[in-house]
């Protein structure tokens, strides 16, 4: 036993098991760099044949990924920098799709006004004058209106509207029109379209904006086509300027 003891400790003694030994420490303690601080290159050129031969990874500029490593994910500031994109697109989009939306509203309205226009034209052609009876003209009125008197309230793309048959009144007897009226909370603004044998401005278009509405009433008007054709004193309260549209 004494000779076996010997000859164990002579081995662990002997130069080269030290060199082993001394590179499996240095093999352990590459594989802490690697772990805990992410190492990259082969800072234990002992292990350059042993140990960085066989994984590549770990060769400074080397092209292969470095194994277990963890993914990226975004910062504070690129998410901060997306919310701000989206905010100004939206701050810029939303107005402008809303202007869209009320224009498609207000266009709808109006094919309806134009509608009830050619049935008065063919109305009178037949009876030589204009009417104010819904039922003596031979148009359907949509579900959603409802008729009192000279007026039908309808619901037109969701939006409320009045249409009104005018005769004139007791200063302009002839002032012959139909109207369409929006009046909700944010906008007030009135199409009339004068008939072919009206005594002011036969067959024309007109749009009158209210003036406390700000830029919305004068803005669709001239989304249309609608140009300023003069001032106006009449009997609209609110509104100073009205905007006639191309035929």
């Amino acid at each position: 036993m004494k000779g076996f003891g010997a000859v164990i400790l002579n081995l662990f003694q002997d130069p080269a098991v030290n060199k082993i030994k001394s590179s499996a420490w240095i093999l352990k303690q590459v594989q802490y760099d690697h772990t805990i601080k992410g190492f990259t290159s082969c800072r234990h050129p002992e292990l350059t044949a042993i140990h960085c031969c066989r994984h590549p990874e770990l060769v400074s500029g080397s092209s292969h990924p470095i194994s277990g490593s963890s993914k990226m994910g975004f910062t504070l500031i690129e998410l901060l920098v997306v919310v701000l994109i989206i905010g100004i697109l939206a701050a810029v989009a939303l107005p402008q799709y809303q202007k869209a939306v009320l224009k498609s509203r207000h266009a709808n309205a109006l094919v309806l006004l134009r509608a009830i226009k050619d049935a008065e034209e063919r109305y009178y052609m037949e009876n030589g004058e204009y009417t104010t009876d819904w039922e003596a003209l031979d148009i359907s009125l949509p579900s959603s209106c409802t008729v009192n008197g000279i007026s039908a309230q309808c619901n037109i793309g969701g939006m409320n509207t009045a249409y009104t048959l005018s005769t004139g009144n007791f200063s302009h007897p002839n002032y012959y029109a139909v109207l369409a009226t929006v009046s909700n909370s944010k906008l007030w603004l009135r199409w009339q379209w004068q008939l072919n044998f009206a005594s002011i401005w036969p067959g024309k278009k007109i749009c009158f904006p209210r003036d406390s509405d700000g830029n919305i009433g004068r803005e669709l008007c001239q989304s249309f086509g609608g140009k300023e054709c003069g001032a106006y004193a009449g009997w609209y309260p609110g509104v100073s300027k009205i905007y006639c549209l191309p035929d």
